[in-house]
């Protein structure tokens, strides 16, 4: 292929020009900090089906892009501008000689086509809009059947929808009456919202035909996301697998916290894909006010009501059929590989603690461990892992609802207790009503018959598994604060900063006050 700097004359290039075509330059001779140097901390990247921002994603997928793929370059052919707009053309390329996923290495060369419009403010790169061929990268390295293959290595169209794009009243009234829940059809749908990031979602204002029973006129449907890296990442994590199982078997079942009701759950075991309707229950239910947090009678009621769910599934560790529950998740997996990365950010940036530094440092030693002392030790249950104040709805009884489970895993049920207490209760209202919350919680095991768990056992656990809530807040608000520090927040991102800025105190009050970082350094990692 052709080199921009090889078809354009350099004294006709506008600066805007100059700035993406450096950038490409470093990206190629593998200086990515210089290259990521030219790109603004919040740039905005706007993908197929969603948004991100921030640089941090962005450079640590192209890191694991070089170690992957030998020899990685993206091949610029054409590059031109129009006033901060600047567009490239070109390919990706280089030999799948490592692990990538759930796939080993194929030895096969890729060269995918790319087209990106990136515009340019005082020499930074500050917004992508990226179209790359996702589908063509995939099937090079064997993950949809190969160059000939069709969805999911099947060949030919997916059996399930895979996008809301696919969704038809005909559709749904198979979906629905599939499951006996419809015996008329549905007549018409509207989409109400629709969006996503680590998964596509679309929620519908549904009509049906007839006067008599009916599912609720407000479903959700939720689906795979379409940036084919991380829906890699998810299929190795086995999201697809945990996430529909876990409706297809438990909800109706499970006790204590409460699930909206499912009416259609499939996967495909190959490509990753699901498809999962549920009711949507956003317009009846209360949603946190994440600065405000919770009360003490709200704590109260989700604390018994989350220790009555953990309880009906303790030692669940010994049940062979509940295998799929045993593999780590993808934000443990995202973690453990990005952590320091954007740990290092965050120090760099913004001001903390001598404390907070010192644990934060430790962390990257030992998070690993962490994680498997979570999982890998007994007593397990089955864990969320990620009940903080965005995981949760509050139903028109009082009833807490959880409305994802793509993280579901084995491991120790106070790791649901810590995440939910250090992340929604103010500092004040968790110091005070902290000890009773954990009784509250131990007292409801045992009521439920749970036996052998001791309370101080119970309160250790507790302690330490904050510092995996801590971890999850590196890694999801670092880019927000080092943008925010230098100045490149983007105006509609202030809502969620301060959002962020609300939980980053909790969290940070809740680990000086129980000494965590004490805690973590005498903390000796499972023997196998």
């Amino acid at each position: 292929g052709r080199h921009a700097t090889t078809q354009m004359d350099e004294n006709v290039d506008t600066a805007e020009v100059g700035v993406v075509k450096k950038h490409y330059a470093l990206l190629n001779a593998g200086n990515l900090d210089a290259a990521f140097e030219l790109m603004s901390d919040s740039v905005i990247l706007h993908m197929q089906n969603n948004t991100m921002t921030g640089t941090m994603w962005l450079k640590q997928m192209t890191q694991s892009a070089y170690v992957t793929f030998e020899g990685y370059q993206e091949e610029v052919i054409d590059v031109f501008g129009s006033g901060d707009r600047v567009c490239v053309r070109g390919i990706r390329r280089g030999k799948h000689t490592k692990q990538f996923g759930q796939l080993k290495p194929s030895g096969a060369e890729i060269a995918t086509t790319f087209l990106v419009i990136l515009r340019v403010e005082k020499g930074k790169i500050v917004e992508r809009w990226l179209n790359h061929d996702d589908l063509g990268f995939m099937r090079s390295i064997g993950a949809m059947g190969g160059p000939q293959g069709g969805h999911g290595g099947h060949g030919g169209r997916p059996r399930y929808p895979t996008s809301p794009a696919d969704i038809t009243p005909e559709w749904l009234t198979h979906a629905l009456s599939r499951g006996g829940h419809l015996k008329s059809k549905v007549k018409s749908i509207s989409v109400r919202e629709q969006g996503g990031t680590t998964e596509q979602f679309a929620r519908y204002n549904v009509a049906y035909e007839g006067k008599g029973d009916a599912p609720p006129a407000e479903l959700v449907i939720r689906f795979a996301t379409t940036n084919q890296m991380a829906k890699e990442l998810f299929r190795e994590a086995q999201t697809h697998v945990r996430l529909i199982r876990f409706h297809d078997q438990l909800v109706a079942r499970a006790k204590g916290l409460s699930t909206p009701k499912t009416f259609f759950a499939f996967f495909e075991p190959n490509s990753g894909d699901y498809c999962l309707l549920t009711h949507d229950i956003t317009l009846s239910s209360k949603k946190l006010n994440v600065l405000q947090g919770v009360s003490l009678p709200e704590a109260q009621s989700f604390i018994k009501q989350l220790a009555i769910f953990h309880a009906q599934w303790w030692q669940s560790d010994n049940d062979k059929a509940m295998e799929w529950l045993k593999s780590a998740p993808a934000t443990e997996l995202t973690y453990t590989r990005f952590y320091e990365t954007s740990w290092k950010a965050l120090l760099d940036a913004y001001p903390l603690s001598d404390e907070i530094k010192k644990l934060g440092n430790m962390l990257c030693k030992k998070l690993a461990d962490l994680f498997s002392y979570h999982r890998q030790t007994a007593p397990c249950t089955y864990c969320h892992n990620d009940l903080g104040p965005s995981s949760l709805l509050q139903g028109e009884n009082g009833e807490w609802f959880v409305e994802t489970w793509n993280e579901v895993s084995l491991g120790h049920g106070a790791r649901d207790v810590s995440s939910f207490l250090s992340q929604t209760l103010s500092p004040e209202l968790r110091k005070a009503n902290e000890t009773e919350l954990l009784r509250l919680y131990h007292q409801t095991l045992q009521a439920e018959g749970v036996t052998g768990y001791k309370y101080q056992k119970c309160w250790n656990d507790y302690k330490i598994f904050i510092l995996l809530s801590f971890a999850q807040f590196v890694c999801n608000g670092a880019g927000l604060f080092v943008a925010d520090v230098k100045g490149q927040l983007p105006g509609d991102q202030q809502e969620k900063l301060n959002e962020f800025k609300a939980i980053y105190k909790r969290l940070t009050t809740s680990i000086t006050e129980l000494a965590c970082y004490s805690l973590l350094c005498d903390f000796k990692a499972p023997s196998n």
